[in-house]
């Protein structure tokens, strides 16, 4: 069978990774409050010419398959089937006999009918429940008719590929034969990101090499073979999002600000370069623009709408609400005085009125969120053509969405258990045993990082084991696995391989004050 769901009037398979495969949960994600279409992949029945010798008035219906061993030919009494041909459907009058081999074909030759029965078609049917069929809208009519006549389908992914697809293809820009060496100390993530960056050679298509020195200028001894690499895209974009003056408004719903020290020193360039490389070279995903600044990138700042609750600053945006606001011609006077200067730096210079005020607070809020930051903004979208990031995102923004702007569902402790392979000792051993009492702790302690908020983080957890506090959109490579340490008190990980190693405890209270004073006292590579 193939199950195929309806797009744009047609019937077409479900586009999956190449390690998915349509499993029962698969089958519920991607059809979530969908209809599901079930497609036989081979004939199940042949409407051929009866083989009848006698010819009645009424012909017969059709005839079964061509005739096989597991066929047979009976007389029974079967129910009767009216054609209502205004309705243009079937009728059955009386429930189906329950028979082993159930009926597929009847022919309307008299009281006693002769049968065909298939027991392959029978087990298919077998699954249907008999009711009365209600015609579908006319859309569906029309999806299920232009797929039957088809014979092959198109799949989804052919006009609009995944973004895990897109970010590979970027990927393959990326010289493996030219390194990029970036000296990083954790406290200033920034500064030696930008140094590095200003070097005469520097590519964003060479392989970055990262290596981190603590706060006491002593290097942590990693090998870069992506561990460090996702640790510094990580913990960079969070200092440009925070630290920096680039950037402000709500955590997650970031705009561009103006900042003169940023400006002349290219930071605004900088940062949506290091945000295309981030993306490409396998780090996680700069999921902090706002909307506004995301729509901006992919059609322009002249085509956006902004509104008065898309102003950062709360003053100002106190400001303009009060002219909104205002009912009266004094309450508008007053109102136009408070915000007088940023009128001002705005250049508005036409008389506000009760009647125009709305239109005059839209355009103030425009000019603050979009015009006065339009210097940035053009250095910042220089900076995200880098390894064609920006066409891909203007080709495909609904793919791109998840990447530049934070998703509404969380990291859940389903997730991060379905994430990570475990990897058990043979089964009947002592320590297949002790593995499987541990992987129990593990699965509690997922459920409570993800409850309880005195508790260890799932972010933590995964920043701990991979370098990343979310699944970057290219995925992990190697995936994650999850390990038994049996000669360790505390958890270790293998950030480059994506490797956690948990210890063995006999009770779920040592498991986990283990495993939170690990997570929390790794402050670097090799110190879990």
């Amino acid at each position: 069978m193939v199950v195929v769901c309806s797009c744009h009037s047609k019937l077409v398979k479900p586009s999956l990774a190449p390690h998915q495969e349509m499993s029962g949960r698969m089958l519920k994600k991607v059809f979530h409050q969908r209809s599901v279409y079930v497609l036989p992949d081979k004939v199940l029945l042949d409407q051929s010419s009866s083989e009848s010798g006698e010819e009645s008035p009424g012909s017969e219906i059709g005839s079964s398959v061509a005739s096989s061993k597991s066929e047979t030919v009976v007389q029974q009494d079967v129910p009767h089937v009216v054609m209502d041909q205004q309705q243009d459907r079937h009728r059955i009058m009386s429930d189906l006999p329950e028979e082993e081999s159930n009926v597929i074909l009847i022919s309307q030759t008299g009281p006693r009918e002769t049968v065909r029965t298939s027991t392959l078609y029978g087990e298919y049917v077998n699954l249907l429940e008999i009711e009365e069929y209600e015609p579908e809208d006319a859309s569906l009519q029309e999806a299920i008719a232009n797929s039957l006549s088809e014979t092959s389908f198109r799949t989804v992914n052919s006009d609009c590929p995944t973004i895990e697809d897109i970010i590979r293809e970027l990927n393959q820009q990326l010289n493996p034969n030219e390194v990029v060496r970036f000296n990083i100390i954790r406290r200033n993530v920034w500064d030696g990101a930008t140094r590095a960056m200003a070097r005469p050679n520097f590519s964003p298509a060479k392989t970055v090499d990262v290596k981190f020195t603590d706060d006491h200028g002593i290097s942590e001894g990693a090998v870069d073979n992506g561990g460090p690499t996702r640790e510094f895209f990580r913990l960079c974009l969070q200092e440009v999002k925070d630290s920096c003056g680039m950037f402000e408004g709500p955590p997650n719903m970031k705009l561009l600000s103006c900042n003169s020290k940023a400006t002349r020193s290219n930071w605004y360039f900088l940062a949506g370069q290091l945000m295309a490389m981030s993306i490409v070279h396998g780090g996680q995903s700069p999921a902090f623009l706002s909307p506004v600044l995301f729509n901006a990138l992919v059609m322009g700042p002249d085509k956006v709408k902004v509104t008065i609750s898309d102003v950062p600053d709360v003053e100002t945006s106190q400001k303009l609400q009060l002219i909104k606001d205002a009912k009266t011609d004094k309450e508008l006077q007053e109102a136009v005085f408070a915000a007088s200067c940023l009128i001002s730096l705005a250049g508005c210079s036409r008389k506000i009125t009760l009647t125009n005020k709305e239109e005059v607070c839209t355009e103030l809020a425009e000019w603050y969120v979009l015009q006065r930051t339009r210097a940035p903004f053009e250095r910042f979208r220089d900076g995200l053509q880098s390894l064609g990031v920006l066409d891909a995102l203007q080709k495909y923004p609904e793919r791109f969405q998840e990447v530049f702007m934070k998703t509404a569902i969380p990291l859940t402790a389903t997730a991060v258990e379905v994430l990570f392979k475990c990897k058990m000792a043979e089964r009947g051993s002592n320590r297949f045993d002790a593995q499987c009492r541990t992987l129990g702790y593990w699965r509690d302690y997922l459920q409570d990082a993800e409850v309880d908020l005195e508790a260890v983080t799932l972010e933590e957890i995964l920043i701990f084991s991979t370098g990343c506090d979310s699944i970057p959109p290219l995925g992990f490579s190697p995936l994650p696995s999850l390990e038994f340490e049996e000669c360790s008190a505390y958890p270790t990980a293998n950030t480059c391989d994506n490797i956690l190693r948990v210890p063995i405890k006999t009770t779920y209270e040592d498991f986990k004050l283990a495993m939170d004073f690990g997570i929390r006292n790794a402050a670097g590579f090799g110190k879990a």
